[in-house]
């Protein structure tokens, strides 16, 4: 549901802050290999054959298009309070891997587009499709 207050609001410092979370991330990094308990000698390769290269480094080339679509989504929760601005970047940096995680998957295998409009779009940013 689209609101006034989800463009009048500034939420420049929230979103450079998540993205200064998520942006050291890296596809072939130890967080990543944790999170899909991929620890083992073989871990590079294992991620490999995931074939997520590509569609993980469109969503870092475009980091701040999706953090700030994500906050904009969240905005009505936020409202002006501070502590759910905190609780919300204490939830990003927990769970850095997985949300970039999440973030590549669905833009690899979401990624669908009918005429101008691009499925993963309805997947990540309208929560009531």
């Amino acid at each position: 549901v689209y609101t006034p207050n989800m463009v009048v609001k500034d939420r420049a410092d929230l979103i450079s802050a998540i993205e200064g979370i998520l942006s050291p991330i890296e596809l072939q990094s130890d967080p990543i290999y944790q999170r899909l308990g991929r620890t083992g000698d073989n871990r590079v390769n294992a991620i490999k054959n995931l074939y997520l290269e590509e569609s993980f480094k469109e969503v870092k080339d475009h980091l701040n298009t999706f953090v700030t679509k994500l906050v904009e989504n969240e905005d009505h929760q936020l409202n002006t309070d501070e502590a759910a601005k905190r609780a919300l970047i204490k939830k990003i940096e927990d769970n850095k891997a997985a949300v970039l995680l999440g973030l590549t998957y669905l833009n690899r295998y979401y990624g669908v587009k009918f005429d101008n409009f691009n499925i993963k779009e309805l997947m990540l940013f309208k929560p009531d499709f």
